[in-house]
This record gives C-alpha cells, sequence and structure tokens, in this order.
C-alpha cells in the first residue's frame, strides 16, 4: 500500500510540474503574441507623430509662443487632442522633439560641413550654409525663426559664436580683446540667414549671390584685421 501511495505521489508531482510547465509555455506564447508589432501599425504611428509635429510648426509659424497649446497643435495636425498626449505626454515633450524633426526636414549644424580653423574657412563654408537654408520649408524656417525657435537654438548660437572665433583667431592677433569681439559678431551676423533674406529684399539676390558677397566682406574683413595696427589689451 506504502508503494501504491508512493507511486501516486510521484505521478500527482509529476502532472503538476507538467501542467505549471504548460501554464509557462501558454505565459510565453501569450507575452510573444503581445510583443509582436504590426509594420502597418509602427507606420501609421510614424505618421501621426510627423503630423502632430508638422501641426506644431504650424502653430509656431502662425502665432507663435504665446498661443501655443496642445489643443491648438491637434486641431492643426488633424488629430484628436488624446493623440497628442499618446505621443507627447506634455507640451515640453513635443518641443523637444522639433529639434531633431527639424534636422529631418533640413536643417543642420556646422559640423556638418568639415572643421573650421582659418578666416577662409568661413568664407568657403558660409554660401553653402545659404543654400542649405534656403530649401529649408518656409513654414519650418518661420517656426525656427520665431521667439521659441530662437530660444531652442540659443545653444546652437553659442557654438556657432565659438567655432567662428576660433577660425578667425589667426587673422586677429594683432587686435584687442574687444576688437576680436567686434570681429565675431560682425561675421556671425554676416553668416545669418537674415543676412541672406536682406541681400534677397533690399537688393533682389538669391542665396548664391549673397554667398558670394558675404564670402568677399569675411575675406576683406580678415585682411583688414590681420593688417591692423590695434593695441592689444
Amino acid at each position: 500500500m506504502n508503494h501504491i501511495a508512493n507511486v501516486r505521489g510521484i505521478a500527482t508531482v509529476q502532472n503538476s510540474a507538467t501542467m505549471s510547465a504548460l501554464m509557462n509555455s501558454k505565459k510565453k506564447a501569450a507575452r510573444k503574441t503581445r510583443e509582436y508589432r504590426s509594420p502597418l501599425r509602427d507606420e501609421r504611428a510614424i505618421q501621426t507623430r510627423t503630423r502632430i509635429l508638422d501641426g506644431l510648426v504650424q502653430v509656431m509659424a502662425n502665432n507663435g509662443i504665446a498661443e501655443l497649446s496642445i489643443p491648438l497643435v491637434a486641431k492643426e495636425a488633424g488629430v484628436s487632442i488624446p493623440s497628442v498626449y499618446r505621443y507627447f505626454p506634455t507640451k515640453r515633450h513635443l518641443i523637444t522633439a522639433l529639434d531633431e524633426y527639424a534636422h529631418q526636414k533640413g536643417s543642420f549644424t556646422l559640423d556638418e560641413f568639415g572643421s573650421m580653423e582659418t578666416p577662409e574657412d568661413i568664407a568657403r563654408i558660409v554660401p553653402l550654409t545659404f543654400k542649405r537654408r534656403e530649401a529649408i520649408e518656409s513654414t519650418l524656417s518661420a517656426a525656427m525663426n520665431s521667439r521659441l525657435g530662437y530660444t531652442m537654438r540659443r545653444q546652437e548660437f553659442v557654438e556657432r559664436a565659438q567655432h567662428f572665433n576660433k577660425a578667425l583667431r589667426p587673422a586677429a592677433k594683432r587686435l584687442s580683446r574687444k576688437e576680436q569681439q567686434w570681429l565675431t559678431d560682425i561675421v556671425f551676423i554676416l553668416s545669418s540667414y537674415s543676412c541672406v533674406r536682406a541681400f534677397r529684399d533690399y537688393l533682389g539676390l538669391d542665396s548664391e549671390e549673397a554667398g558670394k558677397r558675404v564670402a568677399w566682406a569675411i575675406r576683406l574683413l580678415s585682411r583688414g584685421a590681420s593688417s591692423a595696427n590695434g593695441t592689444r589689451k
């Protein structure tokens, strides 16, 4: 009898182990099923996210930061308000995503054009940046030039000034510290897209012609700085 009881006990344990294994297997299978991602669903998610960012850019271009709100972005994007919150839980998340979006749409940094070590490097690169900026969609350009856009790009401006300061150093050795800063400031403004717009609006010149004139001005300023008799301070 004891032998039969032992056999039954072993069978019960084995059955329990088998059932446990089956349950675990079903759970793993269920997890695998839940983890499956539909390519079509992923594509639609990307499209919806892009539409929301398109809406954000449109709001920024038309209304600026003062009237920026999730409901307004949702209306401009043609999606529901919950859809915006699904992809961007807060307004900060939405604005943070704009930087990557802008680069996907044609925005860029000076690092993409190689190192700048001399004034000639600046003169060479500036016309290229003018062409790239002109190719950026007008709505995105307006958004990035809004007050919020400038706030987002503040660090970019600091880095650009540092690039110019380094590249102008060989030509600015005879200048005082204040004059060196002035030279960097002037080149910074000459290289901005606002300068391109000024050439276009006041002289009817395209980005290529504007680039030629700015490159010439930078070279002339650099030669003048190199031969200056200023007193270093």
